[in-house]
């Protein structure tokens, strides 16, 4: 009796630590590299940026097997003005899918993008944001001049 309560417990454990290995959904790039990509491209409006708002967007989606997104949706904001920002720059995100016992799977998924004021504007000030001159006419002669010309 005792050894099979003993081989019963044992295959419920084995059970449970095999539904424990669900690997979360992770951008391709890297947490890392992704939340630099994200600073170096995310544009903060001009009216929550006077004001000093800041907050997070969080940004849900469902992920295949193949780790394409589809129906974006933004789960909770904290600025109107910044959920098509957000939900720009997590488009741009290539994803690794989600993994259950190494076999990749459909997932529900959602990514935060934090937008914080002081950040934003200390970041900006450090780095500066390369411009094309708008002066510049526009030529229909199909001609390819180089920058000095």
């Amino acid at each position: 009796m005792k050894k099979i309560l003993i081989i019963a417990l044992a295959a419920l454990f084995a059970g449970l630590q095999l539904s424990a290995q669900i690997t979360l959904p992770e951008p391709l790039a890297g947490h890392p590299l992704t939340k630099e990509y994200i600073t170096q491209n995310l544009v903060y409006p001009e009216s929550d940026l006077d004001q000093g708002n800041s907050g997070k967007v969080v940004i849900g989606f469902h992920l295949d097997e193949k780790g394409n997104a589809t129906q974006h949706t933004v789960k909770s904001t904290f600025s109107e003005a910044a959920s098509p920002i957000a939900m720009h720059l997590v488009k741009t995100i290539l994803w690794k899918p989600a993994l259950d016992i190494g076999i990749p799977m459909e997932y529900d998924y959602e990514y935060e993008v934090d937008f914080n004021a002081k950040s934003y504007k200390r970041y900006w000030k450090r780095h500066e944001r390369l411009t094309a001159p708008l002066t510049l006419e526009a030529d229909t002669s199909y001609t390819i001049y180089e920058y000095k010309q």
